[in-house]
């Protein structure tokens, strides 16, 4: 791992040998630098603001350096003629010499802070703000004013905030905070000067307070200079503060200080992450198109002074963008992008070289700010992780490319089968780098639900039913909704019915997940019976409305799960049951429709089925389970229905089919049982639902459907 750094040396930002006017446009590597103190750490986290840089590393210890006022006086000060001279626009690089210069690399190691207040501690992420520090430590902030520390070469002093939740994620702006908890709520504190906190007021706060109209519903924060944006668990973005050059998106150029709901472009689809800068915004979408607001000069658009709304740039480089950055410190009006490479492009002001660009034959105007993204000048051997955003400075964690990928020559890149083992060696990769980073504590969002992108979903189920380790990291609300929209997209009417339901506070998405999973869309009726939106509005009747009773016949091949059904309806509970020899009756009270159901499971060998025409008399409906993993003996289960079907003392029944055990994988679909049953030939009153005992939902929504259609059958003057 390799650091590198360019810009402006003001308060020996860039840990340069030279005038503090110095400005280095090629990105310098300062891994030796770093080695001299941190004894070849690792690093986990970065962060600039300003003329300041931090960097975090796995064993808790933080470096820092570029605090102004401890660099006021630096020792090789030359005289002003030669502070001037040395100003002119150069490329300068570090030759191997230079690297390997122990004396060099010692003298400018003198201006580095070691902050040990973590030691041995999980630092989950660092953020700066223009003279602050913010940390977040095994869900707990700590914070410090860099202006106010008396000698911070001894010691760096740090406010702890309480809150009633763990808190899993933090931003800051130039000079105000934001942190997240695990259930969604926003807390916000610091200078509210332009309304930049979202509490409804502009007076500033000294302790975080809640954003009462995003609780229980932010997925990232971003903030900016004097504003933030913020992403919802449902894709929506807000955004509130400063809004001088257009950076909250609106449409208009008024400050908010209320969260303001922001209309985004229509094919933006899903936000996988946002970023503010000083003056500007920036969203990056699933497919790796980038969108941006604010200063035009900050974001590529020196043609518009301020773009209000959110438009697309970058297209013409033709690249995928898979991580953005940018800081909400003052004057840090620019952008990076990273492609899926591990190559850097970078936009907007420059005028302390902070863009890592090398110049050759260009005129001032044009290196004080870029019209379109460059690539950012560091060598090819290296790819770039992350970054950080200063004011006057920027900051890269590399790594070797021999390192990172080792991509299999033999492997026809042509076979899906392959891509997918590309794809997973590559989440591997990652998932073991950010585990080196330190964050183990909970897995990033974004790598739970690429990891479930591969999976078939029931194997998800099976997962959530069986395996501890997995529902330990996937306990969070919020994670079942990326998984939701991964793979259902938006969620429909129905399903934000249950997500927003009060009682489902915890665990909204997850159960819409499930319900999901075991839905009407999978449900397949006769043309001519209930549709799926008249399916919801079935309507419920008191006690004294119901009928008497009706009796209903259970018919399934042998150990396809009929009994583990019955009193999964019954008791509510999974019981482990043995093959039903004969008949076995029990009277269900679960009805909408009826007072009592008696339901008769009958069972037993081939040479026993004949006798079950006892038990046809007075049969108002049959249903008939199908073992969704026995693939091998379909065809003897169609041909056992069909007995069923024709046979004349069952030909007025009501149908229902279970496709059952559905939480196994390559389960049987109801598609597939329509089409091999031929089912659409068949000019009966039928239903097919996708069912699992490990989901009662789903059970009780297919007895839904069966128990109405039997009252309309008992009552054909109350059909449509």
């Amino acid at each position: 791992m390799n650091i590198f750094i360019c810009g402006s040396n003001q308060n020996n930002a860039i840990l340069y040998e030279g005038t503090p006017s110095k400005i280095i446009y090629e990105p310098i590597n300062i891994t030796p630098i770093i080695n001299q103190i941190a004894n070849n750490d690792e690093i986990i986290r970065i962060s600039c603001g300003s003329s300041i840089t931090v960097l975090g590393f796995k064993s808790g210890k933080i470096l820092l350096w570029g605090i102004p006022l401890l660099t006021s006086k630096p020792s090789y000060q030359q005289n002003q003629k030669e502070n001037e001279k040395e100003n002119q626009i150069k490329i300068q690089k570090l030759n191997a010499q230079n690297k390997n210069d122990k004396k060099l690399i010692q003298k400018r190691s003198q201006f580095i802070i070691p902050i040990n207040n973590f030691i041995e501690k999980n630092i989950q992420m660092i953020y700066c703000g223009t003279l602050s520090l913010l940390v977040l430590v095994n869900g707990e902030v700590f914070y410090t004013n860099l202006v106010f520390q008396t000698n911070p070469k001894k010691k760096i002093d740090f406010i702890r905030f309480e809150f009633s939740e763990k808190i899993k994620s933090i931003s800051t702006g130039s000079d105000f905070n934001f942190a997240i908890d695990f259930k969604g709520n926003l807390y916000s504190w610091g200078r509210n000067s332009n309304g930049q906190l979202g509490v409804g007021d502009n007076e500033s706060r000294s302790k975080p307070e809640l954003i009462s109209k995003l609780s229980n519903s932010i997925k990232k924060i971003s903030g900016g200079g004097y504003h933030f944006i913020a992403l919802t668990k449902t894709n929506q973005l807000y955004s509130c503060g400063k809004n001088k050059n257009g950076q909250l998106g609106l449409g208009d150029l008024n400050d908010r200080n209320i969260p303001t709901l922001v209309e985004l472009p229509k094919n933006i689809g899903e936000i996988k992450n946002i970023k503010c800068g000083d003056v500007q915004s920036i969203l990056l979408n699933k497919e790796g198109k980038v969108y941006v607001c604010g200063r035009g000069i900050s974001i590529g658009i020196p043609e518009k002074e301020n773009q209000t709304e959110f438009v697309e740039i970058i297209s013409d480089i033709n690249v995928k963008i898979t991580n953005i950055f940018a800081n909400g410190g003052y004057g840090a009006s620019y952008c990076i992008f990273l492609d899926s490479e591990g190559k850097g492009y970078s936009v907007g002001v420059n005028k302390f070289g902070q863009l890592g660009i090398e110049y050759q034959n260009s005129n001032e105007k044009e290196i004080e700010a870029l019209n379109k993204p460059m690539r950012i000048n560091i060598p090819d051997e290296y790819s770039i992780k992350y970054c950080g955003c200063g004011w006057i400075h920027s900051c890269f964690i590399t790594l070797q490319k021999e390192e990172e990928f080792n991509p299999n020559e033999n492997l026809n890149q042509n076979s899906n089968q392959n891509r997918k083992e590309i794809e997973k060696k590559e989440i591997e990769e990652e998932i073991r780098y950010q585990k080196s980073l330190g964050n183990f504590w909970v897995l990033p969002p974004e790598q739970i639900i690429q990891i479930l992108s591969l999976l078939p979903r029931n194997n998800i189920i099976l997962l959530t039913l069986t395996s501890w380790e997995f529902n330990k990291i996937a306990s969070h609300n919020w994670i079942w909704q990326d998984i939701f929209i991964n793979q259902f997209g938006q969620p429909a009417k129905k399903d934000r019915k249950i997500i927003n339901d009060p009682k489902n506070l915890d665990y909204g998405w997850k159960k819409a997940y499930f319900s999901k999973m075991f839905c009407y869309e999978d449900c397949i009726f006769h043309p001519n019976v209930l549709s799926e939106n008249d399916f919801l509005k079935i309507p419920k009747r008191k006690f004294w409305q119901k009928a008497k009773q009706v009796r209903i016949l259970l018919f399934g091949l042998d150990a396809s799960g009929k009994t583990s059904i019955l009193y999964r309806l019954k008791l509510g509970t999974i019981l482990t049951t043995i093959p039903t020899v004969g008949f076995n009756v029990e009277p269900v009270k679960s009805s909408n429709f009826f007072n009592e159901i008696n339901v008769w499971d009958v069972g037993g060998s081939y040479n026993l089925r004949p006798l079950w025409r006892r038990y046809y008399d007075n049969t108002d409906g049959f249903v008939f389970v199908v073992d969704g993993k026995d693939h091998e003996r379909l065809e003897e289960a169609r041909e056992f229905f069909l007995t069923f079907l024709n046979d004349p003392m069952l030909v007025d029944c009501v149908i229902l089919i279970l496709v059952h055990k559905q939480d196994l994988s390559n389960a049987l679909t109801p598609k597939k049982i329509v089409e091999y049953f031929n089912l659409y030939s068949i000019d009966r009153i039928w239903g097919v639902f996708p069912t699992s005992i490990h989901f009662k939902p789903s059970l009780i929504n297919a007895f839904k459907w069966f128990d109405y259609q039997l009252y309309l059958a008992k009552n054909p003057k109350k059909k449509k």
